[in-house]
């Protein structure tokens, strides 16, 4: 399975439950969410989500 940025739940597609699942670790202590890897879930993480956002 390719993983996408931003695919939260690892399903193959981004999509709201993967935004649902970044908007609950926001300014948590980061895991699947933490995209860019810097420690944190912030816009930079929110701004890879939208980047692979699949209509």
């Amino acid at each position: 399975m390719v993983v996408v940025p931003g695919d939260v739940n690892l399903d193959g597609v981004v999509d709201i439950n993967d935004l649902s699942a970044l908007l609950l670790g926001w300014n948590n202590t980061p895991n699947l969410q933490d995209f860019n890897n810097d420690g944190r879930v912030d816009v930079y993480d929110l701004s890879i989500l939208l980047t692979n956002w699949h209509y």
